[in-house]
């Protein structure tokens, strides 16, 4: 894979990042030089640059952007196990 949808999103220029879950968006791992879309909606995504053996955020145009189209990352509620 290159990037996976993490599940942000900033609807336009004027708007802050914000997660599809409504949760508050108050960790960002950016690449360097990330955010830098100017196309809206803008997408968080997973991205590992072919040349760095790391991982990072980008910000992407989904889902015209191809790379942006490889994948994405699901969530869900657990219930808790009952205590012993």
């Amino acid at each position: 894979w290159w990037n996976v949808w993490l599940g942000g999103v900033r609807r336009s220029q004027d708007s802050e990042w914000e997660w599809v879950t409504g949760e508050p968006f108050k960790f960002k791992g950016w690449y360097p030089g990330e955010p830098n879309s100017n196309s809206f909606p803008s997408y968080v995504t997973l991205w590992r640059p072919r040349t760095v053996q790391t991982h990072a955020w980008d910000d992407s145009s989904y889902p015209t952007h191809d790379s942006a189209r490889r994948g994405y990352i699901v969530e869900w509620d657990t219930e808790t196990p009952p205590a012993d």
